[in-house]
């Protein structure tokens, strides 16, 4: 599955281009994270030692011995240790990753935001081989609106339709 219209050699080619140091930006559940452990296995199928840290559950100061430290959960950092990270990084070669809901005062790798093509391909994924109904396009796009773009929570609720059954197949009868 394509992500954000970008494969993962593209993105890892992007990285590299804005010197190893970028942020990944998006609201809650648009993806952000999954795509950071695709670019990951990216970067480590060339070669490189990526080190994935969720900023708030690590202890200061955040691990820097790593070709790229992928900082999930970002925002959680104060800014004046983002700015301490993005210093340690650069003193010692290792490239840095971020993940933050807003502009963390990095250049942007990719925005990541939850349209409804994007989560009327991933609902398409996910229900290829089940015997459910597929959302029409008027759904999705109440529940994108109804939950701010959050892709997990519209997940979540369309769960909860399966459960509740309104997305059986329907037989015509």
């Amino acid at each position: 599955m394509p992500l954000v219209g970008h494969s993962a050699p593209e993105l890892c080619d992007r990285l590299a281009r804005l010197g190893g140091i970028a942020q990944v930006t998006g609201p809650h559940g648009a993806g952000k994270s999954t795509l950071l452990a695709h670019l990951s296995r990216e970067l480590r199928a060339r070669g490189e030692s990526p080190r994935i840290v969720r900023a708030s559950r690590s202890t200061w100061p955040l691990p820097t011995r790593c070709s790229v430290l992928v900082v999930d959960e970002a925002d959680t950092l104060p800014s004046w240790k983002r700015a301490a990270l993005r210093l340690a990084c650069r003193l010692s070669g290792t490239g840095l990753l971020l993940c933050v809901h807003a502009d963390a005062g990095l250049p942007t790798l990719v925005r990541m935001d939850a349209g409804l093509s994007t989560a009327r391909g991933v609902v398409e994924h996910l229900c290829s081989g089940w015997a459910v109904r597929v959302p029409r396009d008027d759904e999705l796009a109440g529940l994108l609106a109804r939950h701010e773009g959050n892709l997990r929570s519209v997940l979540f609720t369309l769960y909860d339709w399966y459960e509740q059954g309104r997305l059986c197949v329907e037989t015509g009868e």
